[in-house]
């Protein structure tokens, strides 16, 4: 069930070194802001809205750190692919390298296939649904744009303010009922972590970390590719119910 493509690291294409990953490609390279845009709200949103309309498809494989209270605490192995806005495909692998679940969200839908029970579940791409099988309950629109490494917009907030934290910064969007995201980028650009009400995440070298309600989830890619060409196919977001399998609908 792997059609993530090669084992190797690659970001459009070109081979690259473990300490690199989630960073902007070589050959288009996203310049740093002057210090007084920077240092503007306003102007440091709209280079980060610029940047993630660069970024639209990811897919990879590593490992999976997963712990929420009342569960087992699961590390195993991943392979992921993920397409804006919202389309994510996250396939669990058992101890021997076999598929054990998978979970696709395409166009609202959501559909996870739990191979070991077997039962499969079928309903709308909502966080409460992820959270049947991700631990964090997280949007699926939120989690694609974390693995794209973009902050996920606020719906209805505005930038307000930027302040500096050592050699990064941190970009504040609000609402206007007082709904706030924190945003933590590197000088050049690159997203360093974001805070919610909700949940939080952080990039630390290869490694995604996202934490929320006492449960987390951290996901290391040891191979990645960004924006592959060509595009991921139409079928790494797709999965119908194998036959003699009992279906379970969700809301």
């Amino acid at each position: 069930m792997n059609i993530l493509g090669s084992r190797h690291r690659t970001i459009c294409g070109t081979a690259i070194g473990l300490s690199t990953l989630f960073n902007a490609c070589a050959h288009r390279p996203i310049p740093a802001l002057p210090s007084a845009e920077m240092h503007d709200a306003s102007k440091l949103w709209a280079a980060l809205e610029a940047r993630a309309q660069t970024r639209h498809e990811i897919s990879g494989s590593g490992k999976a750190k997963l712990q929420a209270p009342g569960r087992d605490h699961l590390s195993v192995a991943v392979n992921i692919a993920a397409r804006r806005p919202a389309d994510l495909r996250f396939e669990a692998l058992s101890f021997f390298g076999d598929p054990a679940a998978l979970l696709i969200t395409a166009r609202g839908h959501f559909v996870l296939y739990d191979i070991r029970k077997p039962m499969y579940y079928d309903g709308r791409a909502t966080a409460e649904n992820l959270a049947r099988l991700l631990p964090v309950a997280i949007d699926p629109e939120e989690l694609v744009d974390l693995l794209l490494e973009t902050a996920p917009p606020l719906a209805d907030a505005l930038p307000t303010s930027v302040e500096e934290a050592g050699d990064d910064f941190v970009l504040r969007l609000s609402t206007a009922n007082g709904v706030e995201e924190k945003i933590r980028v590197a000088a050049d650009l690159r997203l360093r972590a974001v805070e919610r009400l909700a949940w939080q995440a952080s990039f630390d070298d290869s490694t995604l970390r996202i934490t929320g309600g006492g449960a987390s989830m951290e996901l290391s890619l040891s191979s990645e590719t960004l924006d592959p060409q060509p595009p991921l196919p139409e079928s790494a977001f797709a999965v119908g119910a194998p036959p003699g399998v009992p279906v379970e609908r969700l809301p």
